[in-house]
């Protein structure tokens, strides 16, 4: 089955807007993928996973959409002032609403890390198809605490631990979007979407054999609605610091095979995304419209 070639394309938010990568095959479509990445260093680490899995899906007949969030990758910055207080979570919606204001029948979301946390607590949103939690982040002082320790493993300076700064190493965010990432929490926290099955009725979560916490994420998603698997090859993807990550084959297959599946066979064919003159002004900050 061929694919066509992937289109690059910013949407949504006028002043802010995302920048997108839509993978599509050149037959009618079962419907499009939204794929939400992890944050700082793990976005670097998983570029190549999550180009890999769009290509794999494309060739099981879905679209698949990549995207950065705002102030991260290629997007645009947050609006100045703007005190969002789930912005991430809002930028997984416009993801997903532009996936259907394509044409599609059927989405599906998967999200890897603070990506699946983002997923988890989407509100204000028709449900999705599917839902796949690859590896989350039991809570977003967890994910801090482990970005610090992999940085000084590396002999890299970091921000003081008790300043609940994330200024790390290919992750430096506004104090909102800190103060956002640090209320996450899918073991104690309130339920959200994914987990009360609002979201969708058909959740893949996928943890770690070797991290106690994921035990206690295994405890919180039991749910009829929920599928639990263990999956390997995470470590050699993030964990690392000299060696290139590796693609974690197994869990790239695992999230591939289950959409397969699970996912409506049938679906219209979607209209290519319209493109749209930006105007980019570069400052020490990044760009900005």
């Amino acid at each position: 089955m061929s694919t066509g070639r992937p289109a690059a394309f910013w949407f949504g938010h006028e002043e802010s807007p995302l920048f997108g990568t839509l993978h599509a095959p050149e037959v009618p479509q079962r419907g499009v993928i939204v794929l939400c990445p992890p944050l700082g260093r793990e976005y670097a680490y998983t570029h190549a996973t999550f180009v890999q899995l769009a290509i794999r899906l494309t060739q099981l007949g879905f679209a698949a959409l990549r995207f950065d969030y705002r102030s991260t990758g290629d997007s645009f910055d947050r609006i100045a002032g703007d005190s969002d207080s789930h912005g991430f979570e809002k930028d997984v919606r416009t993801a997903v609403e532009f996936a259907r204001s394509l044409g599609a029948d059927h989405v599906g979301v998967v999200g890897m890390r603070l990506g699946a946390n983002f997923i988890s607590r989407l509100h204000h949103l028709d449900p999705v198809d599917a839902t796949v939690l690859w590896d989350p982040c039991p809570t977003g002082k967890s994910f801090l605490r482990e970005q610090r320790a992999l940085a000084l493993f590396a002999g890299l300076r970091v921000a003081d631990e008790n300043t609940d700064a994330l200024d790390l190493p290919g992750f430096k965010v506004a104090p909102e979007m800190s103060e956002e990432i640090l209320r996450m929490d899918l073991i104690a926290g309130e339920p959200g979407s994914a987990e009360t099955g609002g979201l969708s009725d058909k959740v893949l979560l996928l943890t770690r054999a070797e991290r106690a916490a994921d035990r206690k994420l295994v405890e919180r998603f039991s749910r009829p609605h929920v599928e639990w698997r263990e999956v390997a090859g995470q470590p050699q993807l993030l964990d690392v610091h000299d060696d290139w990550p590796v693609v974690p084959a197994e869990g790239l297959a695992t999230v591939a095979s289950w959409l397969d599946e699970i996912m409506p066979r049938s679906g219209s064919a979607i209209t290519a995304p319209s493109f749209r003159e930006v105007t980019v002004a570069i400052s020490p900050d990044g760009p900005s419209s």
